[in-house]
C-alpha cells in the first residue's frame, strides 16, 4: 500500500465511507448472498454451498447465515417449495 501512498488504516476507512461497511462485513454478505441465490437455483448439497462460498465448515456457515437471514439454509429451500 506504500506503493500508493495510502496506509490500511486510510484505506479501511475509506472503504467503509464508500460502502458502509467493513472489508470483512462487506465481504461476508456478498459471499452469504452467493449462498442464498444458490439455494434458491441449485440443488447443491448445503456443504457444498458453504464451501463455495468460502466458510471452512458447513456448521459454522449455517450458525452465520442464520444471524443474517434470520432463517436457516435448510428452510429457504422448503419455503421455496411450498
Amino acid at each position: 500500500m506504500r506503493k500508493f501512498g495510502i496506509n490500511e488504516y486510510k484505506l479501511k476507512n475509506a472503504f467503509k465511507d464508500i460502502f458502509g461497511d467493513t472489508v470483512f462485513s462487506y465481504i461476508r454478505k456478498q459471499k452469504l448472498k452467493r449462498a442464498k441465490d444458490l439455494l434458491l437455483n441449485s440443488e447443491l448439497e448445503i456443504k457444498e454451498i458453504a464451501f463455495l462460498t468460502g466458510f471452512k465448515y458447513w456448521h459454522h456457515f449455517v450458525k452465520v447465515y442464520f444471524v443474517y437471514f434470520h432463517m436457516k439454509p435448510q428452510e429457504v429451500r422448503i419455503h421455496q417449495s411450498c
